[in-house]
């Protein structure tokens, strides 16, 4: 085998590892902070019936969520770099933990103890809590007052 094979191939495998890890961190990440949202008929029912008013969410743009994937790169350094779907999965999670009534603490040590799972992956509380408000500000901006300051 060549080294230039070799090589490409070694780079190829981290890569994927990388991809692989990634993808783990945010589904357990979304996993963790809550499931899906209700529909919207469903929240406006259940907030007709007294429970309390959810955030409504909003839709960024493909070029808003990619402005956001490069602030959430530059400032967590990871090989993983995160699709438009993983971060609105992501979103959606973070916004369905604060419907649920949990604090911004909460969800970020829901964060750090989903990454906290993952091997060779080192988040910070300072990184976790910028990741959810990022995404709080993204898709559900209602919810910016419960970030932690």
């Amino acid at each position: 085998m060549s080294d230039n094979t070799t090589l490409d191939s070694s780079w190829r495998t981290r890569r994927l590892v990388a991809s692989a890890l990634g993808a783990t961190w945010l589904l357990l990440a979304g996993t963790a902070c809550g499931p899906k949202s209700e529909s919207p008929s469903a929240a406006n029912a259940a907030a007709s019936a007294g429970a309390p008013t959810l955030a409504p969410r909003t839709d960024p743009s493909a070029d808003q969520v990619a402005l956001a994937i490069a602030a959430v790169k530059e400032r967590i350094q990871t090989p993983f770099l995160p699709s438009e779907g993983h971060v609105r999965a992501f979103g959606d999670a973070a916004c369905s933990a604060f419907d649920q009534g949990k604090t911004a603490p909460q969800v970020r040590g829901l964060v750090l103890q989903a990454a906290s799972q993952l091997p060779s992956a080192t988040v910070s509380a300072a990184d976790a809590d910028f990741a959810v408000g990022t995404a709080v500000n993204l898709f559900c901006p209602a919810y910016s007052t419960k970030l932690v300051r």
